[in-house]
Formats: C-alpha cells, sequence, structure tokens
C-alpha cells in the first residue's frame, strides 16, 4: 500500500531526527495529526505497536521508507536485526 503524500512529508521528517512536535510545527498540523499519519505508515508497514516499543517501530519505518521510497540498498539486513532486538 503507497503512503500518502502527507504521510510522506511525516516519516521523511521522522527520517531527518525530527520529533513529533517540530513536524507539527513545520507542516502547520496538530501534533496528534502528526500521530495519526505516524500509526497509518506503521499500519502500512505493517509494524505492530503492541510488539515492540515505540522507538524500534519508528526506526524499522524510517528505515522502510528509506529502501522502499527513497531506494537506498541494503537496508534489509538491517530491518531483520533490528526486529530480533530486544528492549531492555
Amino acid at each position: 500500500m503507497s503512503l500518502t503524500n502527507r504521510e510522506k512529508q511525516i516519516i521523511d521528517a521522522t527520517a531527518h531526527g525530527y520529533i513529533n512536535s517540530r513536524i507539527a510545527e513545520d507542516l502547520k498540523v496538530s501534533k496528534s495529526t502528526v500521530n495519526v499519519m505516524l500509526m497509518h505508515v506503521f499500519a502500512k508497514f505493517n509494524l505492530d505497536r503492541s510488539v515492540e516499543p515505540d522507538i524500534n517501530t519508528r526506526i524499522k519505518a524510517v528505515l522502510i521508507y528509506l529502501r522502499d521510497y527513497k531506494g537506498i540498498k541494503g537496508l534489509d539486513e538491517y530491518i531483520e536485526n533490528h526486529s530480533s532486538q530486544e528492549a531492555v
């Protein structure tokens, strides 16, 4: 399933290291809109936040975005390795 333009903007800003409040400010939307859009991205990438910590989900979403939408090669191993790491 493809991402909407707004979802792409939000996950791209996340990839640049911005936190939700900064993304909301830059895009002139509410922080809750950013949260909802990230949930949509996670769902479209088949990422389940109930299975792993939020930070792992965000990192995996960014890696998938960079691989699938920015054409960066060689990320599959990182995505798989990150899946197997457990939060401390």
